[in-house]
């Protein structure tokens, strides 16, 4: 029973479900887009260690496109309306979202780790800052104005990411001394 596929959506699904809920709770917003979020990356990461490669990558591209969703993201209808280009808003769409969210799924990397989610955690969370750092430098350098685009990006994209990596590396410790098995998929 512990690898069924009924299983597999049904943990998939409900860690979902918190980390969309998680979003939900007030949070700092960054101007452009960004947010520090109340660790909604966790559960996101959980389902990779926890799933596997399908599971964890599917669950969070579907998860980055449901951030494109009003009330927790932009909206598509912002994104379009602050990308300049049909060129600008499918690299944002994709590097902002998709990829994004996306690489947190690779979190099943480490699902054989006895500290799977201590390492997934900086790993996933370095991938996702790296695809909204090059999306700040391909489609977001307006907003560098007199300052290096990549300098920009880095302070920008660093600033909100470095606040959830820390949080989000707190809470996966704490998690991980209260219940190692459930962070290092044991049923």
């Amino acid at each position: 029973m512990k690898n069924s596929k009924t299983r597999a959506m049904a943990e998939s699904a409900i860690l979902f479900v918190i980390a969309y809920v998680l979003s939900l709770i007030p949070h700092y917003e960054m101007p452009q887009g960004g947010s520090v979020t109340a660790l909604s990356m966790l559960p996101l990461l959980l389902i990779g260690i926890r799933q596997g490669a399908a599971w964890g990558v599917g669950s969070c591209i579907l998860y980055g496109a449901f951030q494109l969703l009003p009330p927790v993201g932009m909206g598509i209808t912002i994104l379009l309306a602050w990308t300049k280009t049909p060129r600008a808003f499918i690299i944002a769409l994709l590097l902002d979202y998709i990829i994004a969210f996306g690489a947190l799924g690779f979190s099943f990397l480490f699902r054989r780790s006895k500290a799977a989610l201590l390492y997934a955690v900086p790993v996933c969370l370095a991938l996702r800052f790296l695809c909204h750092f090059l999306s700040g430098i391909v489609v977001w350098y307006d907003y560098a104005e007199d300052m290096a685009v990549w300098i920009y990006s880095l302070i920008y994209n660093g600033s909100y990411m470095g606040v959830e990596l820390a949080l989000t590396m707190a809470a996966a410790f704490a998690l991980w001394k209260a219940a190692p098995g459930v962070v290092n998929n044991e049923p």
